[in-house]
This record gives structure tokens, C-alpha cells and sequence, in this order.
């Protein structure tokens, strides 16, 4: 529960960042001589789309991470059920054949 709240706030930050920057960057400046805007709009898009592009990368990283575990498990369940019923198998076979032996 606690770490959910922490990635709600991550989260929050990731998207409001961006946009605060941009309005500080693009709104007159009211203080030039304390914060210099440095760069072109150019260059600023460029950084905002590399910025963006990896937030998107990482978010479909987390996705595609989470859905490979999710079905990895599934998978060693079955592998391990199924190990169990072959057990369980040649168990019932191995009694069987004694049964038949002490006839």
C-alpha cells in the first residue's frame, strides 16, 4: 500500500515536471540574470521529445517485465503440477505392479 502511494507521487512528478519547466522556460523571464534560458526552441523540443521518449520506453519496459513474470509463473506452476502428476503416476504403477505381484 505504501509503495503504491510512493509511485503515485513518481508518477505525478514525472508528467508535471516537463510541463513545469516548459512554462518557466517559454513565460517571460522575470529574473534573466538568475535563471539564464540557455538553448534555442529547437534544441528545447529535441530534449523534451528524448525526454518523453524515454519515459514511454521505460513505462513499456516496466509492462512488458511485468507481464513476463506474471506468465513465468504461470508456466512453473503447470511445470510443477505436472511433475507432480507423473509422481503420482509412476507411484500408482509401481503399487499396482506390486498388487499384482502378491497375488
Amino acid at each position: 500500500m505504501m509503495e503504491s502511494k510512493y509511485y503515485k507521487y513518481i508518477f505525478a512528478i514525472i508528467l508535471v515536471a516537463p510541463i513545469a519547466v516548459n512554462i518557466i522556460l517559454f513565460c517571460t523571464n522575470p529574473l534573466p540574470w538568475l535563471i539564464p534560458i540557455v538553448g534555442e526552441s529547437s534544441d528545447w523540443i529535441g530534449f523534451w521529445g528524448s525526454y518523453a521518449g524515454a519515459i514511454i520506453g521505460g513505462l513499456i519496459t516496466l509492462f512488458v517485465l511485468h507481464y513476463t513474470i506474471k506468465e513465468s509463473s504461470k508456466v512453473r506452476n503447470i511445470q510443477v503440477k505436472t511433475i507432480k502428476y507423473t509422481q503420482q503416476q509412476t507411484w500408482l504403477e509401481n503399487l499396482r505392479k506390486q498388487l499384482i505381484e502378491n497375488r
